[in-house]
């Protein structure tokens, strides 16, 4: 995809995010449930770098994870049902485990586990949870300020960024995650430099994470898709989808398939601990691949 088709499709969704900041807000106001799924491997004190954060919230189901108890996962207890090759943990991970809610002490974790969550000199032991979010909305950042203010253990701070311009290029972190954002992203090359520079992020023994909207798969989302102007020339799975909610507002958006998920992964150049779908009604709604850094 050429450079101004690139331009051209960021700068429809730079104003779809400005007309539906507020609509937008209010429908993404919980947590999604393939989150879970990565607590086990995370371990306080923690640096997340959180890339297109839009309005906090998973900043804010970390910290509610970190700071709130929850029981430890017993040595028996198989993480996912209906385990396949891609979603096993590795060996020896994850299958006991103090929960995220609990500060490990030297020596509770092996030394690969100690290596990847090592306390960074920027942390001390009354903050957790160093949290940076990056976002190109200024709105939605406004309200991630908000929502992550005056929270005991963590320390926040966000940057207004365009990603597909400009993506972040400093800082080393525990976790880097990308939710919500893949499918926003024009051209397979550039989603492809875009996950090698978030893997750049990436501490020694850290962890990767993204999701791909799988919106193509719903008759309700297929509806929704409206034909593209004649002089603009797009590449296969990408759409222009309208928004039902609130001022009239359109988005790029690019469905992503298992094929191109396998070659996001490989893009990477990190070693893949497991893929699997979560969320939505039916509970397939994003397919998630989790990667870490050896």
């Amino acid at each position: 995809m050429n450079t101004q088709t690139i331009q051209r499709l960021n700068a429809i969704n730079r104003e779809f995010y400005q007309i539906t900041a507020h609509e937008f807000d209010q429908t993404r106001g919980t947590a999604w449930p393939g989150w879970e799924r990565l607590l086990p491997y995370l371990r306080p004190p923690l640096t997340v770098l959180d890339v297109g954060c839009g309005n906090g919230r998973f900043g804010l189901f970390l910290h509610e994870k970190a700071a709130s108890p929850q029981p430890a996962v017993p040595n028996t207890q198989k993480p996912f049902e209906q385990p396949s090759p891609q979603t096993l943990l590795p060996q020896g991970e994850g299958q006991s485990f103090l929960p995220f809610s609990l500060p490990l002490t030297p020596g509770d974790e092996d030394k690969k586990t100690s290596q990847m969550t090592s306390q960074p000199s920027a942390l001390s032991p009354q903050h957790f949870l160093i949290y940076h979010g990056v976002d190109n909305s200024a709105a939605l950042l406004e309200r991630a300020r908000a929502a992550l203010a005056g929270r005991p253990g963590l320390t926040a701070a966000f940057e207004e960024r365009d990603i597909v311009e400009n993506p972040p290029d400093a800082g080393s972190y525990d976790l880097v995650v990308l939710f919500g954002v893949l499918h926003h992203v024009p051209g397979f090359a550039r989603r492809q430099d875009l996950l090698r520079r978030l893997a750049a992020r990436v501490k020694p023994g850290g962890l990767l994470m993204f999701a791909a909207w799988r919106f193509y798969e719903y008759d309700r989302f297929r509806e929704r898709i409206i034909p593209w102007p004649a002089d603009i020339e797009v590449e296969p799975h990408d759409y222009l989808l309208d928004w039902r909610r609130g001022q009239p507002a359109l988005r790029y958006c690019h469905y992503i398939d298992d094929a191109e998920q396998n070659s996001l992964v490989d893009a990477c150049g990190l070693r893949l601990v497991m893929t699997y779908r979560a969320d939505g009604q039916d509970g397939r709604a994003n397919a998630y691949s989790l990667l870490r850094q050896e």
